[in-house]
């Protein structure tokens, strides 16, 4: 639960973004890349996040689902972008980034997203 955004890396390792002229897509946001993380190791991951209703959203859904992530908790947002990040490798301590579309919020989780996405589906034990 929690952020997932598409990141744009510069290819220029080393250079200033000023001076980057190419970039790789990536999955991104923390939570996408531990669901993806986990996802790739075997391990039983889901994601609980939004998404924008555009080319973006789709590449994101469809990189979780390519390595087994179980994106049905994965919201599209018909409102809102997806978040466009555009980062550097200055150095191993220096990572200058540029948020160009702000991250889609999961937040407030609401009584109906709660009860849909992550209380419904559970098992519970009494």
């Amino acid at each position: 639960m929690g952020r997932v955004a598409v990141d744009f890396y510069a290819q220029q390792i080393g250079a200033r973004l000023e001076d980057a002229s190419s970039f790789s897509k990536y999955l991104g946001g923390s939570s996408g890349n531990v669901a993806y993380g986990t996802a790739v190791q075997g391990i039983k991951s889901s994601m609980l996040a939004r998404v924008g209703d555009e080319h973006m959203g789709r590449f994101l859904r469809e990189e979780l689902q390519r390595v087994g992530v179980d994106t049905s908790h994965l919201i599209t947002d018909k409102e809102r972008l997806t978040a466009l990040v555009i980062l550097g490798i200055k150095d191993q301590d220096t990572f200058p980034l540029i948020f160009i579309v702000k991250i889609v919020p999961i937040w407030p989780l609401t009584k109906t997203i709660l009860t849909k996405h992550i209380l419904l589906p559970q098992r519970h034990w009494q």
